[in-house]
C-alpha cells in the first residue's frame, strides 16, 4: 500500500528551523505541493510558505524557488529552476527531480540554511 491509496488528507508534520530563528515554520506536507519562496505583490502565482521576513531576497531565494511534496511514503524537495539553486546537505538539486529528505538534512535555497526535523 502506498499514498495513492490513500485519499488527500494524507500529511507528514515537519518544521523548518531556519538560521536558528524561533519558532520554527511548521508545516504539514500533503499530496498538493507546498511551495518555499518569496511574496511578491506582482505575481500571479504566491509561494506557501513566504520566507522574506528572512532575508530571502539578499539570500537567493526566488519567488517559487522550491517544493516539498510527498512522493511514495517520503516527503520530498524539488527545484522549481531557480536561479541560486536548492542544495540538500550541500548536494546540488537538478531542476524538476524529487529529492528525498530525512530527520536532520540541511536544506538550502541559494544562500538561505533551513534544519529539516520531523515531528514522528
Amino acid at each position: 500500500m502506498n499514498l495513492n491509496d490513500f485519499d488527500d488528507h494524507v500529511s507528514i508534520a515537519i518544521q523548518l528551523l531556519i538560521r536558528g530563528e524561533m519558532p520554527p515554520l511548521m508545516v504539514e506536507v500533503r499530496l498538493d505541493p507546498v511551495i518555499l519562496g518569496r511574496y511578491d505583490p506582482e505575481a500571479m502565482k504566491q509561494p506557501e510558505i513566504d520566507l522574506t521576513k528572512y532575508n530571502a531576497h539578499e539570500d537567493g531565494v526566488s519567488r517559487l524557488h522550491a517544493e516539498l511534496l510527498l512522493h511514495e511514503d517520503r516527503v520530498c524537495v524539488q527545484d522549481l529552476s531557480s536561479r541560486n539553486g536548492t542544495y540538500v546537505n550541500n548536494e546540488k538539486l537538478a531542476p524538476y527531480i524529487e529529492h528525498p529528505l530525512y530527520d536532520g538534512d540541511w536544506l538550502k535555497l541559494g544562500r538561505l540554511k533551513i534544519l529539516i526535523n520531523f515531528l514522528d
